[in-house]
């Protein structure tokens, strides 16, 4: 009984605090710190850049319905820092891991690939997990550049059928192979280059895994490698957990907006390859404001204080642009700059946004709903009916005589 009454209660703890866990330590969601209890409908939306259309829940629902990570710029732009996954996909070859959790296409749009971080292992060999492209034996595929701490550089020419073994046969009717490339002279890599052939136009090179190998002993390590965004192993034990290199601050400076019709437009201008929000934000409607370069601004944003209904931010910049708060946009929220008021824009479809001039500012975000105010002035003239009232009760008889104040 004890037991049964001790999962319960654990249950019920945990259904409890769940939707509170952000604003408990301080940590705001991208749907707002209530969990998905803000601006639903604009959330959804959203979810249609991470989910096929027949996957968006209308409660608002995202973990239960990935199957995959997301693009790097979503995490990115929703200040994702750390991923954790499990070891279900990943594979052992010949003693050696490969880690499948990310990966690479390489084609004529996205011609190389650097791995963003290495580990530092002296290595004399690496390994590649690649789906095997549908190539004549010995076409050069890609070329590798590998430059080591001592400052020597090694190339290697990856080709269809050398030094490839195969893994397993996908069910798609692709072949999962790795390829061993070894050196003699041990190094500690430090940059890493990837580059697919001119002739991969039609069949692009897709990349699995890497691992760095020390063959002197066997030692190795896991190399992630991604054509959506730069990631860094961390911890590898029962799970993985990835640190992203990508992720933008709270709150930082974009130099373009880009005005759209409508939600549809938006959607289809933040799915286009070129969409950064590093350096650009959609807006719907009329255009207003600035609409610089999309880049990234030079300038600086401090965060001087951070509360659930006030924002107080110090902005720096040598051009006029867009300051972005990746907090959810809610009716209610009113900024000032400088002291002087300025509408709040919903950036990327869910988030805020205000324009910004050459110099230092101080940006205020608050949180004065109109809800509140009507309820407050309602509130007031009851008290006051009521105060009107009872002072007419004890100041008048029914008959018109003052009253006794003993009765």
């Amino acid at each position: 009984i004890r037991s049964v009454q001790m999962t319960i209660s654990t249950t019920k703890q945990k259904e409890i605090l769940a939707p509170n866990l952000p604003l408990t330590f301080g940590v705001p969601a991208v749907d707002g710190y209530d969990g998905g209890l803000l601006p639903l409908t604009h959330y959804v939306t959203l979810e249609h850049l991470l989910l096929p259309p027949e996957a968006v829940s209308t409660d608002g629902r995202l973990r239960e319905n990935l199957d995959a990570i997301p693009h790097g710029r979503w995490l990115k732009l929703f200040n994702v820092r750390y991923l954790i996954t499990d070891k279900v996909g990943d594979v052992w070859s010949d003693g050696l891991f490969f880690d499948l959790q990310h990966d690479a296409i390489l084609d004529s749009e996205n011609p190389a690939v650097q791995a963003a971080y290495l580990p530092p292992l002296e290595a004399t060999g690496l390994g590649i997990v690649l789906t095997q492209p549908d190539l004549p034996a010995g076409t050069a595929v890609a070329e590798l550049k590998l430059r080591f701490s001592d400052g020597r550089t090694k190339d290697y020419t990856l080709s269809t059928g050398r030094d490839t073994s195969t893994l397993r046969d996908n069910p798609d009717g692709t072949t999962l192979a790795v390829v061993r490339w070894h050196w003699r002279t041990p190094g500690t890599p430090v940059a890493l280059t990837i580059s697919c052939a001119p002739t991969l136009a039609e069949n692009p090179l897709h990349l699995h895994g890497l691992s760095l190998v020390d063959e002197r002993d066997g030692a190795f390590q896991s190399v992630v490698i991604s054509s959506s965004g730069r990631y860094r192993l961390v911890h590898s034990g029962d799970v993985k957990i990835y640190e992203n290199l990508d992720l933008l601050p709270r709150a930082f400076l974009v130099g373009r907006a880009t005005w759209v019709a409508d939600e549809s437009a938006a959607l289809e201008r933040m799915r286009a390859n070129d969409f950064d929000p590093a350096g650009e934000l959609v807006l719907v409607g009329v255009g207003v404001g600035f609409s610089g370069q999309a880049e990234p601004l030079p300038g600086r944003v401090t965060i001087e204080s951070y509360r659930p209904e006030r924002v107080e931010l110090q902005v720096e910049t040598t051009k006029e642009g867009w300051l972005v708060l990746s907090d959810a946009h809610y009716p209610g929220w009113e900024a000032t700059v400088d002291g002087e008021p300025v509408p709040i824009q919903r950036a990327d479809l869910l988030f805020r946004a205000v324009p910004i001039h050459v110099g230092t500012q101080q940006v205020i975000f608050t949180f004065r709903p109109g809800s509140v105010r009507l309820g407050l002035l309602v509130s007031g003239v009851a008290i006051l009916c009521a105060l009107m009232l009872g002072y007419r009760a004890v100041r008048v008889s029914p008959k018109g005589r003052r009253a006794d104040p003993q009765r």
